[in-house]
């Protein structure tokens, strides 16, 4: 943030937002065992569960009372950077990053360098990331609906988006036969206006004993209690 430009009065979240991530993983690689990302989000998600969000892209000079502007400006963008290194891969987020900085240093980007620099790297319409969480203040609330068995074997594992905000989703399933699996529901998915998304369990692998989403815990998810089944079985 020092070396490339940035106007924190129009956009804090370039400055402040990237300021904080990069204090939080130096703290990761210096003191590990807490993941510091995470201490962040949560005050972040409790604001926006609270529908007490402002948006991302509002002028610096037009937050109203409370705590809009220390989110938008500094929590909320750190975890979306987490975010969004989980939805394109590490390797890919990594260099797009450094890509950014080399190409920008020494120069004043806008949000939109920062957007079309990501894009090209994700090799992907992202519009979708922006949107959701840069110029509104949409939440993401995915949840596990219901688990139902089937009389011939294996389950019915439904999966809720009960939010307003797209987000791709990431379920681990474990099964009494010892299998334990992760699958992927791609964000085309939720954009084509779905509500739900149902996951058939071979009766190969027997009982369904826990699923749970978002297992790494990187997506700005409002409600996490609702992340498992059975409920209450957060490890």
């Amino acid at each position: 943030p020092m070396i490339v430009g940035t106007d924190e009065k129009r956009h804090a979240w370039m400055d402040e937002g990237a300021t904080t991530f990069l204090e939080d993983q130096s703290k990761i690689e210096h003191w590990p065992g807490v993941d510091h990302h995470r201490v962040g989000a949560r005050s972040y998600l409790q604001v926006s569960a609270a529908r007490q969000e402002q948006a991302l892209m509002r002028h610096g000079d037009y937050y109203e009372p409370g705590p809009g502007y220390g989110v938008a400006s500094y929590l909320k963008p750190a975890a979306l950077m987490v975010a969004l290194r989980d939805v394109m891969g590490e390797e890919d987020w990594l260099t797009a990053y450094r890509t950014f900085i080399a190409e920008w240093s020494f120069k004043k980007p806008s949000p939109w360098d920062f957007f079309n620099t990501f894009e090209r790297f994700a090799e992907d319409d992202l519009d979708w990331f922006w949107t959701s969480f840069y110029y509104e203040t949409w939440v993401m609330d995915h949840a596990v609906g219901r688990v139902i068995s089937k009389p011939t074997g294996g389950a019915t594992v439904t999966i809720e988006d009960r939010g307003d905000a797209i987000f791709p989703a990431r379920v681990r399933i474990r099964t009494s036969n010892g299998m334990d699996f992760v699958h992927e529901i791609p964000v085309y998915h939720w954009l084509a206006g779905n509500d739900h998304y149902e996951i058939d369990v071979a009766p190969a692998a027997g009982s369904v004993m826990r699923v749970e989403l978002d297992p790494g815990g990187y997506a700005p998810d409002v409600d996490r209690q609702n992340n498992f089944w059975p409920r209450g079985s957060e490890e």
